[in-house]
């Protein structure tokens, strides 16, 4: 059977007609990591054992007419800053963090049946856009060879892109969710801040860190969201997920169609913005006239320098060998931000949050590509503005997703990004799987 171009919803059907189960699934996923690892490198530890008897559980339940959700007898992977109870935490490192137990989100994915099949490779620390470990080597982009998947949820997008995992959870600060989603040309979901808890996961940025979904379709990242946020979240009927398009507001933010661009990323938004003016839609522009881009994206790292040096440095400082030389460089750097330079940058951040947020009352959807660029070699110089679109939403704290809007004439994935109102989640994914169903899912085209 092959379930290369599946979604979990697809798979999820297939199980409950009986064409396949759990544990076959748990097999299926496990050969393909082992056909796969050796050329992606998404993975550092897999927990093979318990991913089969959790299988076997599942196909129990569902013997029973017991099942637990639509994710139950599901595989997927986490990003190694979740906290799993029987497999070590390192965040990219070398050092093994004492754990208490799941974190808040793996706990709840278990209640719902899901399999943690393994944990994925990342940016050491969450600090970074390549993936490109120095403790467990790079991860690759699936769709070409030699080529980043982004960071720092790098191991999360590329094993979901090349189909070594269903899903996976990853952590997003500035873009670290959608951002590999983009370049890897898969779904990656960013909900209103605090809506998951982030319990159980190493910080980086307590103060703008999320936790969230990769996924193959919108309507899967739906599903993980009814899962993780619970009653928190009220979902419409099919009916009016249909009409969204054309019922709402759309407004494009004029400093992101800027020279710094590259102008395959440009012409694929300006399509997708023409697919929605014809189908509907109302367009309009907006700005904030108050904060440059790139400025605010240097404020919030700043900020986040800050913020990791003081959550970061108690384990570095007593474990200096699992860390490389420029994670300590760089905590040293944050330890030094003087007291007055850290408050003008709150209150730097605290303005735009106000800002962004007031976009919302002039319209329903803020758009942007998730990137200035696509997927780039790491060979090449890492572009200093690949988050200014994406870390609008984590200052904001508002919901954000990235999607497929094509392929660019050098054959890597291209992406849209659409923000809502604070917990406009449901809005948010109705209108992008209205998207997804025109311009649909990416299938992976190696090169």
């Amino acid at each position: 059977m092959n379930l290369d171009k599946f979604d979990i919803a697809d798979v999820t059907s297939a199980l409950e007609k009986g064409l396949i189960c759990a544990k076959e699934l748990v097999d299926l996923q496990l050969n393909k990591i082992k056909q796969e690892q050796e050329d992606l490198n998404c993975y550092v530890i897999l927990d093979t054992k318990q991913a089969q008897v959790a299988a076997t559980l599942s196909d129990q339940r569902r013997k029973d007419n017991k099942s637990l959700s639509a994710l139950d007898g599901i595989p997927i992977a986490v990003k190694d800053n979740l906290n799993v109870h029987n497999l070590p935490t390192r965040n990219g490192s070398k050092f093994t963090h004492p754990i208490n137990g799941d974190a808040d989100v793996i706990r709840v994915l278990r209640d719902s049946g899901a399999i943690i099949i393994g944990k994925l490779n990342m940016d050491e620390c969450a600090i970074g856009g390549t993936t490109n470990n120095p403790h467990y080597g790079p991860t690759f982009n699936p769709w070409k060879t030699g080529f980043v998947p982004g960071g720092s949820s790098g191991g999360a997008s590329s094993a979901v892109a090349g189909g070594l995992a269903w899903a996976a959870i990853g952590t997003d600060t500035l873009g670290s969710i959608r951002l590999p989603a983009a370049y890897c040309g898969v779904v990656g979901l960013k909900a209103t801040r605090d809506l998951i808890s982030m319990n159980g996961i190493v910080p980086l940025s307590p103060s703008l860190d999320h936790v969230g979904p990769l996924c193959r379709s919108v309507r899967d990242a739906r599903t993980f969201l009814h899962i993780l946020a619970g009653s928190n979240i009220q979902f419409s009927s099919k009916e009016k997920r249909e009409a969204i398009l054309s019922q709402s507001r759309f407004g494009i933010l004029e400093s992101a169609l800027g020279p710094s661009s590259d102008i395959a990323v440009t012409n694929a938004f300006e399509h997708a913005v023409e697919d929605l003016r014809r189908l509907g839609a109302y367009v309009t522009k907006v700005s904030l006239p108050d904060h440059d881009l790139n400025e605010l994206r240097r404020s919030a790292f700043l900020f986040i320098e800050a913020e990791s040096s003081k959550v970061l440095s108690k384990w570095v400082i007593n474990h200096p060998d699992s860390y490389s030389k420029n994670l300590k460089s760089l905590l040293e750097y944050g330890r030094q931000i003087s007291d007055k330079q850290l408050l003008k940058t709150k209150d730097k951040i605290a303005g735009a949050k106000i800002d962004i947020i007031n976009l919302f009352k002039d319209i329903d959807f803020l758009i942007t590509p998730t990137a200035p660029q696509t997927a780039f070699s790491f060979s090449d110089p890492v572009p200093i503005n690949q988050a200014e679109f994406t870390a609008l939403a984590n200052i904001g704290g508002v919901p954000a997703i990235s999607l497929p809007c094509g392929i660019s004439p050098s054959g890597l994935p291209l992406s849209f990004q659409l923000m809502a109102r604070p917990y406009g989640e449901c809005g948010l994914l109705n209108a992008a799987e209205s998207l997804e169903g025109i311009w649909g899912r990416l299938s992976l085209q190696k090169s």
